[in-house]
């Protein structure tokens, strides 16, 4: 649903796919819109506030949902190694799960970070792993990541620069954490195949105080084969920026979320110097 622009004074302004999605069913669109704006929000916030998330605990394997299950074998297979898995669940409550894969044995991408919100943790789980295993193979295209961390504009730019294997150690506020969680113990909004509720989403929002605005943009060749295209807009969460110049670091939500999510260690304005490492 994007087109490419044509001329250099077409780029206006930093394009981003946040909140985009396209379905069969125009509710399971707007769910899966609202979550990835969730999902982007504790992106933006972990890596830039360095939040020491809780270490997930997924239980026995063999207790996994199908979906899941799948995927962590799919995974193992692809990376080598086991993820490292944290319960990112904001105070929204949706659930919420953020990966850091290791992988030493790579050169570039020996370190990589995703991350996903949805109504049922079994399949949050499932499309987190889904999403690392599809973007490491993006990791390891040629791709000419400028010089300066300050010019870096494209999507793969930090995640290529964070992933080689001299700069590990900036995942360490992550990896190093003490505390804990169970997979079990995550709200359920949903379960199984269902995607979930997206009235309950906005209603969670707007006990926040926030306002989610979703737009119909499906094309007529989308709508033409049963698809709905949706983008939906939620203002007061934190935006997520690959420009390492155009981080929105005053973002209320941000300067906030230590207090707010229960990290005090974090508190002040102290801000993550280092490029986003999510694509």
């Amino acid at each position: 649903m994007g087109c490419a622009p044509q001329r250099p004074a077409e780029r206006i302004w930093h394009p981003v796919s946040t909140g985009f999605a396209v379905h069969g069913d125009l509710r399971t669109a707007v769910m899966h819109a609202l979550c990835e704006c969730v999902e982007r929000d504790m992106i933006s916030t972990v890596w830039l506030r360095r939040l020491p998330l809780p270490r997930l605990d997924i239980g026995r394997v063999s207790e996994l949902g199908d979906a899941a299950r799948v995927m962590l074998e799919r995974y193992r297979r692809s990376v080598l190694a086991d993820p490292v898995l944290f319960d990112a669940t904001s105070d929204l409550g949706i659930p919420t799960i953020y990966l850091v894969g290791r992988a030493p044995h790579s050169s570039r991408a020996a370190t990589m970070v995703g991350c996903a919100s949805g109504a049922d943790p079994q399949q949050v789980l499932a499309k987190v792993l889904r999403e690392v295993i599809a973007y490491r193979v993006a990791l390891h295209v040629d791709h000419e990541v400028p010089a300066e961390v300050g010019d870096f504009q494209d999507v793969l730019d930090g995640a290529q620069w964070m992933g080689r294997p001299e700069r590990a150690d900036a995942f360490g506020f992550l990896l190093s954490g003490e505390r804990r969680a169970r997979l079990s113990d995550m709200p359920v909004l949903a379960r199984g195949d269902a995607a979930g509720d997206p009235d309950l989403v906005v209603g969670r929002l707007r006990e926040r105080g926030m306002e989610a605005v979703a737009v119909d943009v499906t094309t007529d060749e989308a709508r033409d084969v049963g698809f709905h295209a949706v983008r939906v807009f939620v203002p007061q969460l934190v935006p997520l920026s690959f420009q390492q110049n155009g981080r929105y670091l005053g973002h209320p939500r941000l300067l906030d979320a230590p207090e707010r999510l229960g990290y005090p260690e974090c508190a002040g304005t102290d801000i993550n110097p280092l490029p986003q490492p999510f694509a």
